[in-house]
């Protein structure tokens, strides 16, 4: 069984998802609490890493690697250099099961890098690489063309993984992944959002204060 890390690009709490219409300090609620229940998921089933520049992250105990400069594309660049199989996730999937996270790395496992699509076909919510040098991040706009134009696998047809799929920018997102069952600390945030049924990301989710001690992650990671 491959050994994967997965990284998640953290903006700042306090800035991050500026598109949901909420109030300043409600939003950066429900951001760290859907970064909770991304980060609980992976670490069921691969080590995860959050890179960021902002230290408040360093509070939900996983492993942190500072962002090395601005912007998604930098930090799925800094991950290109690992010497292990990694994968670059985006952290706001609230929805998310585990299990959806296994069944993808175990087709990327297959191929030298690999994508899967967010849930309008357009973006990527996971770009994954076996090795290093592989992964050639260009997220942004339309960021699924460009990644299989320059080689990346599409997974996205191969699984069943709403969750997976189902990222937030705005309210009618977060409406959308409520419809497919959150996460404890998303439900938690969200009052009128129920956890998942039994199987769902709910149950899967590992709890944040056992994703492990607080370290630096060194740049092989």
């Amino acid at each position: 069984m491959t050994a994967w890390t997965v990284w998640v690009p953290a903006k700042p709490r306090a800035t991050a998802k500026s598109r949901l219409a909420l109030p300043p300090a409600r939003r950066a609620a429900l951001v760290e609490a859907m970064l909770r229940d991304v980060l609980a998921a992976v670490a069921a089933v691969a080590r995860p890493v959050v890179v960021t520049a902002d230290p408040y992250w360093r509070c939900l105990g996983a492993p942190v690697r500072a962002e090395p400069a601005p912007g998604l594309n930098a930090a799925a660049s800094a991950a290109a250099s690992a010497d292990s199989p990694v994968a670059v996730l985006v952290g706001d999937l609230p929805a998310l099961r585990a299990a959806e996270l296994a069944s993808a790395l175990e087709l990327a496992a297959a191929h030298p890098w690999a994508l899967v699509a967010d849930a309008a076909g357009h973006g990527t919510t996971l770009l994954a690489a076996t090795a290093p040098g592989c992964l050639r991040p260009a997220f942004g706009a339309r960021s699924r063309l460009r990644h299989r134009a320059a080689g990346a696998a599409d997974l996205t047809a191969r699984l069943s993984a709403p969750g997976l799929r189902r990222d937030v920018d705005t309210l009618a997102d977060l409406r959308a992944a409520v419809a497919l069952g959150v996460g404890p600390a998303t439900a938690q945030a969200w009052p009128d959002a129920p956890a998942a049924a039994s199987g769902g990301a709910a149950a899967s989710a590992m709890p944040a204060e056992r994703l492990g001690p607080l370290r630096d992650v060194p740049a092989s990671g």
